[in-house]
This record gives C-alpha cells, structure tokens and sequence, in this order.
C-alpha cells in the first residue's frame, strides 16, 4: 500500500524504488500487488513488469479507500502486507490479518512547515511521532541509516529494521562520454517543490555568482504548482536570468 506509482503526476524516487523492487521479486517468482491512488485519465488497474497496480481513491481518500479493497480482495489472499509510510502510514497492522511491514523512505518533520500552511504544518510535526510510536512494534525497511535511527527514537527496535539501498534499477553503463560545460555550472535536479528548496538553490547561486562571474545554474523538474511559478517569477527577476535554464 502505497498512495502513488510510477505513473502518477507526483511520482517521484520513492516510486522508482517501489517499482524496482517489486520487479526483482517477480523475478523471483512472488506475485505482487500494489494498492495506490487514482488521478485523472488513470486506469483503475493495470499491469507492468510483472505486478499489478490497482488504483483506488484520491490524495487522502485512498487510505481508507485501500482498507476496503485489503477486506474485499487481499485478506486471506497475500502473505505479508507493506504499508509505506510516505508522510502518513495506511495502519494496516492495525487491520491486517497477515504480518506487516512498514516500508519508511523518511520521516517528514521539518518537511511539514515547507508543505502545509504554518498550523497544519505544526500539527502534522506534533502528529508524524504519535502514529510511528503507535506503529513500532513490527517489522520495518527504510534506505538509511538516519532514517532507522530516526525510527528507533520513536519506538522502533534496531533488530527489526532493515536498511536497503535504493536498488536502482537503470543497468550502468559501460563509458561516460566526456562533456565540457565550457564554463562551471551548477545542476537543480528534481521536483521544484518548497521541501526541495529551490528558491535557496537560487540565492544560493546568485550569491556565488559574485564570485564567479562565469557560473550558470539549470534547473530541471517540474513546475507545476504555486512553488514552481514562484520560482519561475524568480528566476525572470534575477539579475542573473540569462546565466540560468
């Protein structure tokens, strides 16, 4: 269970991990099932890579929405639950009749202030340690070590978590062609969103700027939402524009 794949708008490394691994246990000859929301023009279930992925409610309705379809195709037909915790968990211990694990990329904290209006930031900060705690006593995965440490200060034991790496899933390659950028320029890779603060990306490079006269910035993700036409409007009132794309 978790509330987005890979084909999602707002698909981001968490699902590429997600994918990843769900390809590699196919490989192995399990059978794997992902619940997750729907968003517009979406089928309701499709299949890719060897798993199934079945599409149900919305950002916030898919929690409960993931519930009923536990109850109605997935009890008594799987062997272990994976509730992902990317913000807020499914609490499928709490229903789930085969044994859980909860798969945790990282825990929000700070992330809620970047996210959420001041006070919905500030009661999702004093919540997120609430329902770990209440989520500790089982099995947990994460992709660091100071994500573990984060989980076993809230009540996690160390035995209990494993930490995987990020198993990409691109094959390396065999050569790097050489490319000269023929000046230096720094790289803003990922989705333009406040918790990826990219507007400090920006001062940060036009302060650099001062220094180094020849430096450039690019800038490449997404800029959908309020954030990225702040950043857009940023990037057009810089005095720097035309040594940033």
């Amino acid at each position: 269970m978790t509330w987005k794949d890979r084909d999602h708008p707002r698909a981001g490394g968490a699902e590429a991990v997600n994918e990843a691994l769900a390809a590699r246990l196919v490989a192995m000859g399990h059978e794997v099932t992902f619940v997750v929301a729907g968003f517009p023009g979406a089928a309701a279930e499709i299949q890719r890579d060897g798993f199934r992925v079945v599409r149900v409610g919305g950002r916030l309705s898919v929690y409960p929405r993931a519930w009923r379809q536990y109850r109605s195709t997935l009890r008594g037909n799987v062997d272990v639950v994976v509730d992902e915790m990317n913000t807020l968990p499914f609490f499928a211990r709490w229903y789930a009749k085969e044994p859980t694990v909860l798969f945790a990329h990282q825990l929000a904290r700070s992330v809620w202030f970047h996210e959420l209006p001041a006070a919905l930031g500030a009661f999702g900060w004093m919540l997120e340690p609430l329902y770990v705690r209440a989520l500790s006593r089982q099995t947990a995965v994460t992709i660091s070590e100071s994500t573990k440490r984060d989980l076993v200060r809230h009540g996690f034991r160390s035995e209990a978590i494993t930490v995987l790496s990020q198993l990409g899933h691109a094959p390396a390659a065999a050569t790097l062609p050489h490319k000269s950028w023929g000046r230096p320029t720094l790289l803003a890779f990922g989705s333009v969103r406040a918790m990826k603060r990219t507007l400090h990306v920006l001062r940060a490079f036009e302060i650099a700027k001062r220094a180094l006269p020849e430096l450039k910035l690019v800038i490449a993700g997404s800029t959908d939402g309020s954030y990225g036409e702040r950043v857009v409007e940023a990037v057009r009132a810089s005095e720097h524009r035309g040594s940033i794309r």
